[in-house]
């Protein structure tokens, strides 16, 4: 069975959490319940869509593992730990303007917000096509001088004659 996809009526960004139906009409909730903060979902069927923001931000929309442009790519939500990668099938979403602070890829809009996440080319470690993850070591080698402190030792030779 397919999993239903759904996204916000007003904005067009992805939704991804619980629905109450209400005269054939599915609304956000937290609860399981109709509430306050309830907004109109529609069903998505798109495994990539397009969503025009404002006139400078598209939002694309795909699924970690799908055969779109972003969904081939490999995504973490740290770009220190490789232990930290996205499930295939998770949906994300492209912003070609990002706000301030965030990233351009992200987890899809839910009731919590979203999380910035960050493609295989934007993380500090190497990411091998056959699964596995070596971290990349970066070494600083610094020069100096070394300097002996003077006033050495009294005496000298193996017994001290």
């Amino acid at each position: 069975m397919a999993e239903i996809s759904y996204v916000f009526e007003l904005t067009g960004l992805p939704y991804v959490g619980m629905v109450v139906e209400i005269n054939g009409e599915f609304f956000s909730t937290t609860s399981g319940f109709f509430e306050g903060d309830s907004q109109k979902v529609i069903i998505s069927d798109a495994t990539e869509t397009t969503i025009v923001q404002t006139e400078q931000d598209k939002i694309t929309q795909f699924r970690v593992g799908d055969s779109s442009q972003f969904g081939r790519l490999r995504f973490f939500t740290d770009t220190n730990n490789p232990n930290t990668e996205i499930p295939k099938n998770t949906p994300l979403h492209h912003h070609t303007v990002p706000a301030q602070g965030d990233n351009n890829f992200m987890t899809q809009h839910t009731m919590n917000g979203a999380v910035n996440v960050f493609s295989q080319n934007q993380v500090n470690f190497e990411v091998l096509p056959e699964g596995q993850i070596t971290r990349t070591t970066r070494t600083t080698v610094r020069s100096g001088t070394t300097s002996t402190p003077s006033g050495g030792t009294t005496g000298g030779g193996m017994g001290g004659y």
